[in-house]
C-alpha cells in the first residue's frame, strides 16, 4: 500500500469523473481550477473544525466523513457554477457566504445542476462508497489524516467536474 498522497487523489479523482460520466450520461472535461481548490481547502477544513457537526455525529465518524464528503460536493458545484458566470463573485467572497448561510447545501447544488434530488444523493453514496473502499487500507498507517483531507478534497473536485457537465 505504498501510495502517496497525490497519488491517492488523482486515483480517487478519476475514479470519481467515471462514476459521474456514468451517472449523469454527459462528457465533460476534468477540469480543474487551482484558486477553486484553495477555496476548497479552507472549506473543508472549516467543515472539519466545525463543533456542532461534531458534537451531531459523535458516535458515528462515518456518518461525519459522509457529511463533510457531502457538503465538499455541493460546495464544488456552487464554486464552479460562479467561477463559470462572475468569478468576482468568489473574489468577493459571495460564494463563500451564500454557501455557509444555506441550511440545505444540496438544495442548492441540485437546483444549479437542474438534476433530480434522489439522483443526487445516489450520486453522492456512490461516491462515498468509493472513498469508503479506498481510503479503508489507509486507516492502518500511523497517521491516515493527509489520505483522509485529499479524499474529501476530491469530492470538492468531483463537484467542480460535475457542474462543468
Amino acid at each position: 500500500m505504498k501510495q502517496n498522497i497525490s497519488d491517492f487523489y488523482e486515483g480517487l479523482n478519476l475514479s470519481f469523473y467515471t462514476i459521474i460520466r456514468e451517472a449523469v450520461q454527459k462528457k465533460g472535461d476534468i477540469i480543474e481550477v487551482p484558486d477553486l481548490l484553495e477555496r476548497g481547502k479552507a472549506y473543508i477544513m472549516t467543515l472539519l473544525q466545525n463543533e456542532q457537526l461534531k458534537e451531531q455525529f459523535k458516535d458515528s465518524p462515518m456518518l461525519f466523513y459522509y457529511n463533510v464528503a457531502a457538503c465538499a460536493l455541493s460546495a464544488g458545484v456552487c464554486y464552479l457554477d460562479a467561477w463559470k458566470k462572475d468569478v468576482t463573485q468568489i473574489k468577493l467572497g459571495f460564494v463563500d457566504t451564500l454557501i455557509t448561510s444555506q441550511p440545505d447545501r444540496h438544495a442548492l447544488a441540485v437546483d444549479i445542476l437542474g438534476m433530480e434530488r434522489e439522483k443526487y444523493h445516489l450520486l453522492c453514496d456512490r461516491l462515498f462508497e468509493d472513498f469508503s473502499e479506498r481510503i479503508s487500507p489507509y486507516f492502518e498507517i500511523d497517521d491516515p489524516r493527509p489520505f483522509l483531507f485529499q479524499g474529501l478534497l476530491a469530492f470538492f473536485q468531483a463537484g467542480i467536474n460535475l457542474r462543468n457537465m
